[in-house]
């Protein structure tokens, strides 16, 4: 006699294995999503604050510059599509506007239609000199009060 071997184990895997492995894509892909997010917000920042806290004006071109160097090899899913830098009268406005390549496959496979742009916008006011000079006297205050304590 023959015996009857149940197949219900393989199907059951056939449907459930590619969601499993579009599921830990999902997942794995937004870990992804979530460092080149926050490394463009860092980086915009920093752009940002290096421009606005100078002494010195820069040139739209060095802070650029500045922010390429930040960037150059640090994105892992993302690249920046634009880089829009504005030197107002009281701040320094940083936007990058980034996408994130999702695989074709996952497109065409899980009809993955979502967005996957990254915009980033910091603005940074410039220092105010009285400022940098009233933080500077308390802190020569506080470091006076220290010493005369030893």
């Amino acid at each position: 006699m023959k015996s009857k071997l149940n197949a219900s184990y393989t199907v059951e895997a056939a449907f459930i294995l590619p969601l499993v492995f579009a599921l830990l894509y999902g997942i794995i892909f937004l870990g992804f999503y979530l460092h080149d997010h926050t490394i463009m917000q860092q980086c915009a920042w920093e752009s940002a604050f290096y421009g606005a806290g100078q002494l010195e004006i820069l040139d739209k071109s060095e802070i650029d510059e500045y922010l390429r160097e930040r960037l150059k090899d640090r994105l892992l899913v993302s690249g920046v599509r634009r880089i829009s830098i504005e030197q107002g009268d009281e701040e320094v406005t940083v936007e990058l506007v980034g996408e994130a390549s999702v695989l074709s496959f996952a497109k065409k496979l899980i009809g993955y239609h979502q967005r996957t742009d990254i915009h980033v916008k910091r603005a940074v006011p410039y220092p105010c000199q009285s400022d940098y000079v009233r933080k500077g006297l308390v802190i020569s205050e506080q470091i006076k009060k220290l010493w005369k304590k030893e």
